[in-house]
C-alpha cells in the first residue's frame, strides 16, 4: 500500500513539471562590435554576432567578408569589402585627434550597423611624482595636467618582467589590482572595497587644472609562478564621451550591486542596429622601475 502511495506522489510531482523555454523564438541576431581604437595604431575591430540564450558560444564568431564604410568629418574616407580574420577586422586608417568618424558595417543578412564617435583632442599630460615602497605595498602618485576642454580618463597598471617557461625566459605582463581613496573615480565604491584594474573618471571638478592621484597596490600581487617583475607600467588614457558612457553602462550593470545606480538594462553602447562599442582614445604610457 505504501509503495502505491509513493508512486502516486511521484506521478503527481512529475505531472506538475513544466518545460521552461529559455530561447526567445522572436530573437533577431545582430552584429556586435568590439572597437576601442587608439590614435597610435590602425583600427583593429572585433566583429561578431549576438546569440540567444543557451546558444553555442562558437556561433558568435563570423567568417567571410564584410562591407565597410568609414566617414571622416562627414567625408568618405574608406569603402571596401574586407575579409574577417578570426572574427577581427583590420581597417586601414589611423584616427586623428579631434576628428569625427562614422563606421558602417554589413554582413550577409544581419542588419547593417552604424556608429559614430569623436577622437579626444589631445593626449593626457602625465607626470609621476613618486613610486615608493610602503612595506607590504607600493604607493604610486601621479599628476595629470588637464586641458580646458571637457576630458574623460581611464587608468590601468601592469607589471612587466620575465617569466621562466622551461629553459626559456620570456617577456610577460600582468594587470595590477589597485586601490585608491580618490573620490573622482567612477568606480570609487568598488575601488575602495576590493580594488580595481581600471579606474574611470572625468575632470568635472578640476577642469583646466592639475590633479594629483594616489594608487596603492599590494606586494602579494607579484606572486605569479616563475615571474620576476621588473617594471610597473602606468597607462593613462583620454577617452571619448562614447567610450566613457559605455563604461558607465557596464559599471552600472556589474559593479553597483543593488545600489541606487544599479541597472538591469542591456548594455548596447553606441552601435545603431547592433551591440557593443566603436570608440577612440589617446594614451600616455610611463614605465617605472620597482623600488
Amino acid at each position: 500500500m505504501r509503495l502505491i502511495y509513493l508512486c502516486l506522489i511521484a506521478l503527481a510531482i512529475s505531472g506538475c513539471e513544466k518545460e521552461l523555454q529559455f530561447d526567445n523564438p522572436e530573437f533577431q541576431p545582430k552584429l556586435v562590435v568590439n572597437g576601442f581604437v587608439s590614435t597610435d595604431s590602425i583600427a583593429n575591430i572585433g566583429i561578431s554576432r549576438s546569440t540567444s540564450t543557451l546558444s553555442q558560444p562558437s556561433k558568435m564568431l563570423l567568417a567571410g567578408k564584410v562591407k565597410v564604410v568609414v566617414l571622416k568629418d562627414k567625408l568618405l574616407l574608406y569603402s571596401d569589402s574586407l575579409a574577417l580574420q578570426n572574427s577581427m577586422l583590420k581597417i586601414p586608417f589611423k584616427p586623428i585627434m579631434g576628428s569625427h568618424y562614422e563606421l558602417q558595417v554589413s554582413h550577409n543578412d544581419l542588419p547593417t550597423i552604424r556608429a559614430t564617435d569623436t577622437v579626444p583632442l589631445s593626449k593626457p599630460s602625465v607626470t609621476v611624482s613618486a613610486l615608493t615602497d610602503e612595506g607590504t605595498s607600493y604607493r604610486l602618485v601621479l599628476k595629470i595636467r588637464d586641458q580646458m576642454e571637457i576630458n574623460r580618463y581611464a587608468i590601468n597598471l601592469n607589471f612587466r618582467g620575465k617569466e621562466q617557461q622551461g629553459a626559456d625566459s620570456i617577456s610577460k605582463g600582468y594587470p595590477i589590482t589597485f586601490t585608491s581613496s580618490d573620490k573622482i573615480f567612477l568606480s570609487s565604491i568598488k575601488t575602495i572595497a576590493t580594488g580595481s584594474q581600471l579606474a574611470i573618471f572625468n575632470d568635472e571638478t578640476w577642469n583646466g587644472t592639475e590633479r594629483s592621484i594616489e594608487l596603492i597596490f599590494d606586494k602579494s600581487l607579484i606572486q605569479y609562478p616563475d615571474f620576476t617583475p621588473e617594471l610597473v607600467v602606468l597607462d593613462v588614457k583620454a577617452i571619448s564621451k562614447a567610450m566613457y558612457d559605455y563604461y558607465i553602462e557596464v559599471n552600472n550593470n556589474t559593479h553597483v550591486y543593488g545600489g541606487p545606480l544599479a541597472s538591469v538594462s542591456r548594455v548596447v553602447g553606441n552601435i545603431d542596429n547592433g551591440l557593443g562599442a566603436f570608440c577612440f582614445y589617446t594614451e600616455s604610457v610611463t614605465q617605472l622601475q620597482l623600488p
